[in-house]
């Protein structure tokens, strides 16, 4: 038997998996009651791919990281708070394409420098050739 496979605190993969958990942990008690996790990232997805043009909603899903199911619950939640518009795909009646409004845009920047603070703080003590790792990947 492995190391790894008597104890699972041997791996690295572990490690990593619970400082993923401890970093989304302390973004989410930093946005408090303005957003999910979940919602700032579909929000972030938006908007990185809205530079090219409105995002179909599978793309924002694999960009976020997010399950189909979860991204079109937290689509329909920022619809109803006005922070996105869901309009038909004119190629396709099956898709969904997505933008920001304004509001959206204005909640994305305010919550993105509640979320660089936490990757601030987060990663102070961490090398910069390890950052530079995960950047790469």
């Amino acid at each position: 038997m492995t190391d790894q496979a008597k104890a699972p605190s041997r791996s690295p993969g572990f490690h990593l998996w619970h400082a993923a958990l401890a970093w989304r942990a302390a973004v989410q008690d930093t946005l408090g009651e303005r957003l999910t996790a979940t919602q700032f990232f579909v929000l972030g997805a938006i908007a990185w791919h809205g530079r090219r043009g409105a995002p179909t909603q599978a793309e924002v899903a694999k960009s976020a990281a997010t399950d189909p199911m979860t991204t079109s619950q937290v689509v329909r939640a920022l619809e109803q708070r006005g922070l996105i518009i869901r309009r038909d795909d004119p190629k396709d009646s099956r898709t969904w394409r997505l933008e920001l409004t304004p509001a959206g845009r204005d909640e994305l920047r305010a919550c993105g420098a509640l979320v660089r603070e936490v990757d601030r703080r987060f990663f102070a003590g961490v090398d910069v050739s390890h950052l530079e790792a995960l950047h790469a990947r």
